[in-house]
């Protein structure tokens, strides 16, 4: 009996292994593609791209593109060690994830100061949309142009 309950505490600790996998401290950005991919190494060593989970931000060719990756760059250069909580990956093996400065989440920052949009049909943080409107209502950012096209729409053009 005893060597049952050991199998299955071990088959329920070791199949649980992966979440806890899924967040990394150290992450040192590469580069910055736009306002919501990045290039990270990550705390293995392993180079890999990154797209902020919740968020849509202009595209580069797109109005208000450059000043949202300028924004993004701006928040990634953090005193302490920038941390990543990967959700998944995408359809282009980019891991999907949350990045943190200290505690503070750079996606949701990047919503608040009008850098890009709650990405709805993602978004699973309630809080992510009030400060959407928040920003919107300060003309923040991209909110400051008297009407910003979405980035799924810019794409579709």
């Amino acid at each position: 009996m005893k060597i049952l309950q050991f199998l299955i505490f071990a088959i329920l600790t070791t199949s649980t292994l992966p979440c806890f996998a899924d967040i990394r401290f150290g992450l040192k950005v590469q580069y910055v593609s736009d306002g919501d991919t990045l290039k990270a190494i990550l705390s293995n060593g392993e180079s890999e791209w990154v797209r902020l989970a919740q968020i849509d931000a202009p595209e580069k060719n797109q109005p208000f593109g450059l000043e949202s990756k300028a924004l993004l760059k701006n928040l990634l250069d953090c005193p302490s060690p920038l941390q990543l909580k990967s959700i998944g990956r995408d359809k282009y093996k980019r891991i999907i994830g949350e990045i943190f400065c200290a505690d503070e989440s750079i996606n949701r920052k990047m919503v608040l100061i009008g850098g890009a949009w709650v990405y709805r049909e993602y978004a699973t943080h309630p809080a992510i949309v009030v400060e959407e409107k928040q920003a919107k209502a300060e003309k923040l950012g991209l909110w400051a142009a008297p009407n910003p096209i979405p980035p799924w729409i810019w794409r579709k053009k």
